[in-house]
């Protein structure tokens, strides 16, 4: 036990270390652009000649990220507003025109790896969260909302955005409604950014000149607006309609309502949600000592999923409900969000609380309450977080929980606090945390209860764009875990060294080492000393080509040492291949090889193959085949199963109207199931 409290206070000095060096940064003065009302709103189709663009200010200067020079291909950039909508004009000078790449059409798809502009709006100049929109060479759009939003456009809110090649680079111009924003009617300001992705060259630039983290306290600022009283939106409803055939027919129909109220606050009402396209993390041959957490892309969760977000409710854990409800939003500088949703049939519900406020320095408070009532277990989780960004390159934050459990579980605490900075090519971050044995999440769930933990890193990082090495880095980490009652329960180191070159590979080579205590069942099992640990070791080599490239990228990895007390090997590779426009496959290949204290003498396999057609940019077609085989012994049972599976999918994602998806076959299964459903949502 001492050696874990000398440890911590280890974990602890690193903590203060990383701040005292912080607070030597220095701040960058602030650019500032005066933003005049437009008398005629611009014409959004890339071109540039509209009268506005010419009586408003420009914005450049573009500096390159964490490397303090101009970028070499420079941008201009133009902002006006209206009572209705705030524009944004982009000249993007390029030397070599014939040169730009736009590949995406799809809207929302990943348009970095294209050339392209992005705007980011500190819509409250609170310096906390920016709204972020994009636009690539073609027009393509993308959007990422801070409080999170489901996918249909019109539910979200639509806006509009084109672009131009012209002969010395390309334009663009945007389009965002003030109603689909969240701010203060009457305020002055906005805090913004601009930036750029040039893949010929591989730099990134930006107006305000940041380091590789997005500091929203450095932003520009937009000033001399008075920001309009957005319409009130209507009332909003989306429903949807599922049917099946096949294995299991059923059919489904139900609906959201969303309604917007005050200065900024909304409220959602779903009844019978929408559950019937989750296409859950598909089985992985992977080894792990801890449980896989996946993603929730249900609707309903997905709806100001910033807000919600806590480490101590997992949204994919709750099963499929009837009723649920949402309110959330901010009032001055309180944002808070309520939930609930229930299960009639399991006599079950979750629900949240969250109350969120702005304290001076760029601190605040978070005040947290999660729920779960039904037959098995009463639980209630109260946390206080307290999170703090001292300069612009620090972060710090300390969380202190208790849970409440009805019956013989008992109650429970917990206690966990980090920081993180970065100075120049360098990067830190430590932080440690406990929980007692009793500490129950009923919604979520700690790996070792009643144990005590703590991890560090350093990273260092070379950006070189325009040289033949791009980048290339070194980072390091490490971790450990224990309880008073047998020590150690699990410690681990890594090192890692990448370079990625201008053509577009990239290799990395890296090492773990851990230790971990064998036959660990939980707090409350006997110890039964001496212990044991297994010795793991793995070495990891990888490479990958055409980076830059959506369709036609890929990559080998290997690893190899030893797991679980036994020797494993693992290999992964994965390539994409674009036959003819708009028609893309690719192909998966994964081998995994363990001899450990649970897997005797395994195997196992797992290839994938996929298709995709492109009707349009709001239409496709797409295909998967996956086969899956595993062989050997695991915990003491033969294990001889294989599955294949064949899917085939349809979309259609429109900016007005219904959206369709169909699907035959089930993602979820190993084998093959006959099985058609088709989905259609509206929004009204």
């Amino acid at each position: 036990m001492a050696r874990i409290w000398q440890r911590k206070y280890a974990v602890l000095f690193a903590v203060a270390a990383i701040v005292l060096a912080a607070v030597q940064t220095v701040a960058q003065p602030t650019k500032t652009l005066t933003v005049p009302e437009a008398d005629t709103p611009p014409k959004i189709d890339g071109a540039l000649d509209d009268p506005c663009w010419k009586d408003a200010p420009k914005g450049n200067g573009f500096m390159l990220r964490s490397l303090g020079r101009p970028a070499t291909e420079q941008t201009d950039f133009y902002v006006c507003y209206d009572e209705k909508n705030i524009y944004f004009a982009f000249y993007c000078h390029d030397s070599q025109p014939d040169k730009i790449k736009g590949t995406q059409t799809e809207r929302d798809s990943d348009l970095r790896i294209d050339d392209c502009v992005q705007i980011y709006l500190d819509t409250y100049h609170d310096h906390r969260t920016a709204e972020e929109f994009f636009v690539n060479s073609l027009g393509t759009q993308r959007d990422e909302r801070k409080r999170g939003t489901a996918d249909k456009i019109s539910w979200k809110g639509d806006w509009h955005a084109a672009a131009k090649r012209v002969a010395d680079g390309w334009t663009a111009e945007m389009e965002i409604p003030w109603a689909i924003l969240n701010y203060k009617p009457g305020a002055t300001s906005m805090g913004l950014n601009v930036r750029r992705d040039q893949p010929r060259l591989g730099e990134v630039s930006d107006w305000t000149a940041l380091n590789d983290g997005d500091q929203v306290m450095l932003y520009g600022d937009l000033e001399g607006m008075t920001l309009p009283t957005p319409p009130t939106p209507p009332l909003q409803i989306m429903p949807y309609a599922m049917a099946t055939v096949g294995d299991g027919s059923s059919g489904r129909m139900g609906l959201d309502i969303k309604k917007r109220f005050g200065e900024d606050s909304e409220a959602l009402l779903t009844a019978f949600p929408d559950f019937g396209t989750i296409e859950n993390a598909a089985k992985s041959i992977d080894f792990s000592y801890t449980a896989h957490r996946y993603s929730d892309n249900r609707p309903f969760f997905l709806e100001a999923s910033s807000i919600f977000a806590s480490s101590y409710i997992y949204t994919h854990d709750i099963p499929n409900f009837d009723v649920g409800a949402k309110v959330f939003g901010k009032q001055g500088k309180t944002t808070y969000g309520l939930m609930g949703c229930s299960n009639n049939d399991l006599n079950r519900t979750d629900s949240m609380a969250v109350l969120m406020y702005n304290l001076p320095s760029l601190t605040t408070a978070r005040l947290n309450m999660v729920g779960r009532h039904d037959d098995i277990v009463d639980n209630d989780v109260y946390t206080l977080k307290l999170s703090s960004q001292p300069t612009e390159n620090t972060s710090l934050w300390v969380r202190g929980g208790k849970s409440i459990t009805g019956g013989p579980a008992g109650d429970g605490s917990s206690l966990a606090a980090g920081a993180s900075v970065s100075l120049s090519r360098w990067s830190f971050d430590a932080s440690y945390g406990h929980a007692t044995r009793d500490f129950n999440p009923a919604d979520s769930y700690v790996d070792y209860p009643g144990s005590a933990s703590y991890d560090a890193g350093v990273s260092y990082d070379v950006a070189q764009p325009g040289q033949k090495i791009r980048s290339w880095g070194i980072d390091s980490g490490m971790d450990r875990t224990g309880d008073g009652i047998r020590g150690m329960i699990e410690q681990s180191a890594d090192v890692g060294f990448y370079i990625s070159l201008a053509n577009h590979t990239s290799f990395s080579i890296g090492h773990d080492w851990g230790q971990h205590i064998k036959g660990y069942e939980g707090p409350d099992e006997p110890p039964t000393p001496p212990y044991a640990w297994f010795h793991d070791s793995e070495n990891s080599l990888s490479y990958g080509f055409r980076q830059d490239d959506r369709y036609r990228s890929g990559g080998l990895s290997y690893y190899w040492g030893r797991e679980n007390g036994g020797p494993s090997k693992t290999i992964d590779f994965e390539c994409g291949f674009l036959p003819r426009e708009r028609f893309s496959t690719s192909i998966s290949l994964k081998r995994a090889v363990r001899d450990n204290v649970d897997e005797k003498d395994f195997t196992g396999w797992l290839g994938t193959l996929g298709a995709r057609y492109e009707f349009t940019a709001e239409k496709s077609v797409a295909a998967r085949l996956r086969y899956r085989t595993e062989k050997g012994v695991v915990e003491g049972e033969p294990v001889d199963e294989k599955g294949t599976n064949l899917t085939i999918s349809y979309q259609q994602r429109l900016r007005q109207g219904l959206d369709i998806f169909a699907l035959f076959g089930d993602y979820n299964v190993d084998n093959t199931v006959n099985k058609f459903a088709i989905k259609v949502i509206a929004a009204m």
